[in-house]
């Protein structure tokens, strides 16, 4: 009989304990915990115009095919881009000096398009990623209703063009991340392509690269 309650007893300790340990359990679940800092959340990329109150002029509907030149350029002769980067340097002064620029764009030479081309307001931007703003240009021949349009980056204390296309006049370009994407409104409808920096120029997006992050070394 003493052996039996000895047991029993024994028992019902253990029982007991499992009760406390359950019931302490329950109480560190149910506390407040510090789950360290909330993750910080990313906004989703939007398209950026870079002339939101441009409007387009009606255009009759053309079969044009776009013309982009994406060679590397050597940097532009007696241009020297100073520690504040492109903004300081005289817009007059970088298209002079441009061998890639049209003379008749310009407006710059005898017979040149000063009467009837219009230059929109250069625009700066990061297109490479590197925090140093490119800066674009686009110019607007009407007669000839074909718009002229270059992106300029420095490099060092040199500049050089990184995408030079004309196309039909009243194309818009807006930012999306850091791509740059040309609008034209052809006789086919709307034809849209996108130009990343691939290291060396902004090139075309492919479909086959079109998710890739085209970072590379620049070349002066």
């Amino acid at each position: 009989m003493y052996r039996f309650s000895v047991a029993a007893a024994r028992w019902r300790a253990g029982l007991a304990a499992l009760a406390l340990a359950g019931v302490a359990g329950c109480g560190a679940d149910t506390g407040l915990r510090d789950g360290g800092p909330a993750a910080e959340v990313t906004p989703p990329i939007s398209a950026s115009p870079l002339w939101p109150g441009y409007t387009p002029q009606p255009q009759r509907p053309a079969q044009t095919e776009p013309t982009s030149v994406t060679p590397s350029y050597p940097p532009l002769p007696g241009v020297t881009v100073p520690a504040a980067g492109l903004r300081a340097v005289p817009l007059e002064k970088l298209l002079k000096n441009d061998p890639v620029m049209p003379r008749g764009v310009l407006g710059t030479a005898p017979g040149g398009c000063a009467s009837r081309c219009t230059m929109r307001d250069p625009v700066y931007r990061d297109l490479t990623g590197d925090g140093r703003e490119e800066l674009v240009v686009a110019v607007d021949e009407i007669g000839l209703r074909m718009t002229w349009v270059e992106v300029y980056r420095a490099f060092g204390n040199r500049v050089r063009p990184v995408l030079v296309l004309y196309d039909l006049t009243g194309l818009t370009i807006e930012t999306y991340g850091r791509d740059l994407v040309v609008n034209v409104v052809r006789g086919d409808g709307l034809t849209t392509t996108r130009y990343r920096w691939n290291g060396t120029v902004m090139a075309p997006v492919t479909p086959g690269n079109d998710a890739q992050d085209a970072e590379g070394t620049p070349t002066p």
